[in-house]
């Protein structure tokens, strides 16, 4: 799936979740291991946001949550 992230070693160890499965598995992680990350768009209220789950499915959780990852979304036009 597209939305499918792995974590790099230095989000990692900078406390990341890693979910290791082998039927989720990226380019940079072969034998499985993903990571939810927040997405860009709003929650129903300020202490919501919607994030992308290990698996590469939507959802909304409370901002508190700090296992979640956060991947940069780039647009550019060239």
């Amino acid at each position: 799936a597209r939305r499918l992230c792995s974590p790099t070693d230095f989000a990692l160890s900078n406390y990341a979740y890693m979910y290791v499965s082998t039927s989720c598995t990226t380019a940079n992680r072969p034998n499985g291991g993903t990571s939810e990350y927040w997405a860009r768009s709003a929650g129903t209220d300020a202490s919501i946001a919607c994030y992308v789950s290990n698996t590469g499915g939507i959802g909304t959780d409370g901002v508190n949550h700090t296992h979640y990852g956060v991947r940069p979304a780039l647009h550019l036009a060239l």
